[in-house]
């Protein structure tokens, strides 16, 4: 359940960016819900997520998200759009491609397949 989680949060922080387009991380509102996608997807891999299982799953980056997490719970005042940008556009893709990999089933309608699906 924590991986179909993940993967529709990702999903939906990298949808908002494409619908925004290229200068989405000027986009006020756009940039909020995008953070709090990922501040999710990071809270659900740092505490949600057993931790005692963490390590058969050497291809999500636990360590990336728990440090997105802390940056974005202390930090999220004073954003950094750059950060933002490179999680949305390089980690979240592999994270949900790695959880596709996984062979992680769809079930609910937040987690329904869309064109980042392989």
């Amino acid at each position: 359940m924590c991986f179909q989680a993940m993967r529709a949060g990702a999903r939906k922080a990298v949808a908002y960016a494409e619908e925004a387009g290229d200068g989405w991380d000027r986009e006020e509102l756009v940039v909020d819900a995008i953070a709090n996608r990922v501040s999710e997807v990071a809270e659900f891999a740092k505490y949600q997520f057993p931790a005692e299982e963490k390590d058969t799953y050497p291809q999500v980056p636990w360590d990336d998200l728990a440090s997105a997490r802390e940056f974005f719970t202390r930090e999220y005042t004073r954003l950094d759009s750059d950060r933002l940008r490179e999680l949305v556009e390089s980690a979240l893709p592999d994270l949900i491609e790695a959880i596709n990999e996984l062979g992680i089933s769809v079930v609910t309608d937040d987690d329904e397949p869309s064109d980042l699906d392989p």
